[in-house]
């Protein structure tokens, strides 16, 4: 499950994180071999939940798992407002 780093996810994924590690249980590491374009451990299907910034670039990691949720600061305030960041139309954080 990919979902945007914004504010609005985090405050979900916070209140009810039982229920998204119950849905999703396995590591970002499951998710970070499929990006790179190799198979998982096991080559089996796997349940990942990651947080992604479609902006992010130089230094700044594209996605994080589940377990930093509960301490990573949000990149974007809601959807409307990474929407907006990727028309150019604000900065990433403002």
């Amino acid at each position: 499950m990919v979902a945007l780093w914004s504010s609005e996810v985090l405050h979900s994924i916070r209140l009810h994180a039982a229920s998204f590690r119950a849905v999703c249980p396995d590591p970002l590491e499951t998710f970070e071999c499929w990006w790179s374009g190799e198979l998982p451990p096991g080559g089996r299907a796997t349940s990942t939940l990651i947080l992604f910034d479609p902006l992010a670039g130089g230094r700044r990691r594209h996605f994080v798992g589940l377990q930093e949720a509960t301490s990573v600061k949000p990149r974007y305030r809601d959807y409307r407002h990474a929407a907006e960041a990727l028309r150019g139309g604000n900065a990433i954080g403002s």
